[in-house]
């Protein structure tokens, strides 16, 4: 749905969607909106009646998205709940499963901080942070507060929140910090995570946004 201040305009299937359950979308480096599908991979949207859809058949690493973004390059990263994630530099789809460091292929969230890093929130594999050249991951070993990630978020100071269905952590650089509903939250199951524009983290939860 697009809302230009004054009205409403829903894209579905009659304008060339290969079905009507998006979940995710994003503006590419050249301002492209992208639109990830449930189960039908992702669909780039030029205009009215103009809609480029790329699937396995076209290199994605799977149909199943669950979120994209960019990286500092303007390269799109596209995450998918069973087959890892795929970048793409505008001609052609690569892409990285547990055979090049991810610790699972499920990928709940993606998110690229201000240091050039993508993060990765993994179905029961904790969050792994991806330098361009090697997988790090943190799990509850080292102080996550959860292994299922659904949220990153970067605050202004530099600082990871990362949001799980068993609490929320911090993660400054070196440390990881915790908090779960013990601590103030409403409950620990966390959904999404995002910063306003005055430096508030917000949380999504199963008993409401805090």
């Amino acid at each position: 749905i697009r809302y230009d201040g004054e009205d409403f305009f829903t894209l579905t299937t009659e304008h060339g969607l290969p079905n009507n359950f998006s979940t995710s979308t994003i503006l590419d480096k050249i301002g492209n909106l992208w639109i990830g599908i449930n189960g039908a991979g992702v669909c780039r949207f030029d205009g009215p009646q103009q809609l480029t859809r790329f699937t396995t058949e076209q290199g994605l690493a799977g149909d199943d998205i669950s979120g994209m973004c960019l990286d500092s390059a303007g390269n799109l990263w596209i995450g998918t709940y069973l087959s890892g994630v795929s970048r793409y530099d505008g001609k052609e789809f690569m892409t990285y499963t547990k055979a090049q460091g991810l610790p699972y292929n499920g990928v709940n969230t993606l998110m690229t901080d201000s240091k050039g890093n993508l993060w990765f929130g993994i179905q029961a594999g904790g969050v792994t942070r991806f330098d361009g050249k090697s997988f790090t991951t943190f799990s509850t070993a080292h102080g996550l507060a959860g292994n299922d990630v659904y949220g990153i978020e970067e605050d202004r100071f530099g600082n990871l929140w990362i949001a799980t269905i068993t609490g929320l952590s911090r993660y400054d650089g070196s440390t990881l910090l915790s908090f779960n509903s013990s601590d103030g939250l409403p409950d620990d199951v966390l959904v999404n995570i995002t910063e306003d524009a005055a430096g508030t983290i917000w949380l999504g939860t199963n008993k409401g946004f805090c």
